[in-house]
């Protein structure tokens, strides 16, 4: 457990929105929006864990056991707009943690 729930729930956050802005969903000035709000409340923006992909997405389709076969993660179309995946594209999920790592 080298996060608290807290921080892992800022990191979650922020990798999702920015994998929405990668697939196009969530425009750069609402990503921006997003990232100055947790920067605001002092919430981690990056951690070296994030470098381990492999473990990443290792951990995703654990979750994808755990929540009986189908994944789903809440994406953003906007801030306030959001709308569920049961999918994700492996190299976008590696490029926006490796940009948070």
């Amino acid at each position: 457990h080298a996060v608290s729930h807290g921080d892992a729930v800022a990191l979650g956050l922020l990798l999702d929105c920015r994998y929405s802005n990668l697939k196009g969903w969530l425009s750069a000035a609402d990503f921006a929006r997003i990232r100055a709000a947790i920067a605001a409340l002092g919430l981690p923006m990056r951690h070296a864990l994030l470098a381990d992909t492999a473990r990443l997405l290792s951990g995703l389709e654990e979750f994808r056991e755990h929540l009986g076969g189908q994944l789903t993660v809440t994406m953003l179309r906007g801030i306030g707009h959001g709308f569920e995946v049961h999918e994700l594209d492996a190299d976008l999920v590696r490029r926006a943690a490796g940009e948070m790592a």
